[in-house]
């Protein structure tokens, strides 16, 4: 199933982190003031040469880390720069990221989301922002707070944290999906169909809103025009490259055959999903038919 990712540009050539990255469920191996399962002394942990450095340079460092890939090791960067100077902002944010993206621990990263907002009407007044690197913290913000509510289904929360993202009139391709997820997890199946088709007219994230307009018209018995829109994502996908993904048209294609009972398509579409390099995070214990 497609999940909503609203993704957003950080400045200082920021990147966050990939959204097909596999999650990692560590132990935290340095102190972090939030995670009430933490333990350890910060200054017994830290390396001897960051004791020396500015909270500056160690975040510097975190996100060189964790463009990197390196996502612990950046962890634990932005955890010696909060040490430093406990109301960094940007070091807030990604530490956000990361524990939303690649630990999938939505209550810490809330947390620090929280904070980092605080941090930003401390810094900067309250919205709206003349400043462009004020803008682009306050929308990075709210993309993160309504991803995070939305995996804690609190979802009249994700959708009013959309709300005030359009209120501003920032942009971001991934807005027409999130918000049309957010709205099919609501119920607001309509609403959701709308939302998906004008995102497609306005240039969205063409793949995502593809492959939810066919879950929606799976979910309202129009099961053949849902397949229909599953073929169109699986084209898109293709013609993207290596950049593309074709797992996830092809694993929501094989759920509409298995509703209609046309197994033999099911197990063909879940059997090529397979052999893509991110098949694990779309094809269902359903596979054993």
């Amino acid at each position: 199933m497609v999940r909503s990712k609203l993704t957003s540009r950080i400045i200082i050539s920021l990147i966050i982190v990939s959204l097909c990255a596999t999650p990692l469920f560590a132990q935290p191996d340095l102190y972090d003031p939030f995670d009430s399962f933490s333990f350890g002394y910060y200054n017994d942990q830290l390396e001897a040469d960051d004791k020396y450095k500015t909270a500056d340079q160690l975040l510097q460092e975190g996100m060189k880390l964790q463009l990197d890939g390196k996502y612990i090791e950046a962890r634990t960067k932005l955890l010696g720069a909060l040490k430093k100077n406990p109301k960094l902002l940007l070091a807030h944010i990604l530490l956000a990221d990361y524990y939303f993206r690649q630990v999938g621990h939505f209550r810490l990263a809330l947390r620090y989301a929280k904070r980092s907002l605080e941090l930003l009407y401390q810094t900067y007044g309250q919205p709206p922002y003349l400043s462009e690197r004020a803008q682009e913290f306050h929308k990075t913000i709210l993309s993160l707070l309504s991803g995070i509510r939305l995996d804690l289904d609190e979802y009249e929360e994700a959708l009013a944290l959309l709300d005030e993202y359009k209120k501003y009139n920032y942009n971001d391709p991934y807005y027409a999906s999130s918000r049309a997820w957010i709205l099919f997890k609501m119920g607001r199946n309509e609403e959701a169909l709308q939302a998906a088709r004008l995102g497609l007219l306005r240039s969205g994230n063409r793949g995502a809103l593809l492959n939810i307009i066919g879950i929606l018209l799976s979910t309202t018995n129009q099961k053949k025009e849902s397949l229909q829109i599953f073929r169109e994502a699986l084209n898109n996908e293709r013609k993207m490259g290596s950049m593309g993904d074709i797992s996830t048209p092809l694993n929501n294609a094989g759920e509409v055959y298995r509703e209609i009972f046309d197994e033999m398509n099911a197990r063909r579409n879940w059997e090529q999903a397979v052999l893509t390099k991110n098949f694990c995070e779309h094809i269902l214990l359903s596979l054993n038919l």
